[in-house]
């Protein structure tokens, strides 16, 4: 089960990749033998942003608590795959994405998933269409996305255990 969603997480991540791709080839500039415009625009182009453009002023990520594991030994990078003595391993924090919009109101939406989700349940839909979090930057507020310890962005534990079959919180 847990192979499977690497396969699945793993296929997602390629797609969503050549989308972006497929997006970027159709920004090409015209080819050189377009013919070129007899008559200057009246509206000379000043670099703005279209009207349906969402324009991000701040963004970053952060994480919030959590522990710090150290392994015993002498850390050596040629080894690191194989062997993790000597180092860290940064585990049961919480990790935000937060978003603030040009036009920012000051009122700011936090998300919190639920059932085992995390913040991509916000930022999109399974259809492709913008996600709860793009809404609301259009409406000027900041977005503040926020993956719980152990799940998603944050899913390293130092807690051993069995995870059951049953989807749920």
């Amino acid at each position: 089960m847990k192979q499977t969603r690497k396969w699945i997480a793993l296929a997602l991540a390629g797609a969503l990749s050549l989308s972006l791709l497929a997006g970027c080839a159709d920004q090409s500039a015209p080819a050189a033998s377009a013919a070129p415009e007899a008559t200057p625009s009246a509206e000379p182009d000043t670099g703005a942003a279209s009207s349906d453009a969402l324009v991000i002023a701040e963004q970053g990520i952060f994480s919030i608590g959590g522990t710090v594991i150290e392994s015993d030994g002498t850390f050596d990078v040629a080894n690191y795959y194989t062997s993790r003595e000597g180092s860290t391993a940064h585990v049961d924090h919480a990790n935000v994405l937060y978003q603030i919009p040009e036009n920012n109101t000051g009122l700011p939406m936090v998300f919190l998933h639920g059932y085992g989700q995390s913040r991509m349940g916000w930022m999109t839909t399974p259809d492709g269409r913008e996600g709860w979090s793009n809404l609301f930057l259009r409406m000027g507020h900041s977005v503040w996305l926020i993956d719980q310890p152990r799940r998603g962005e944050a899913g390293q534990t130092s807690v051993a255990g069995t995870m059951t079959t049953t989807p749920s919180d």
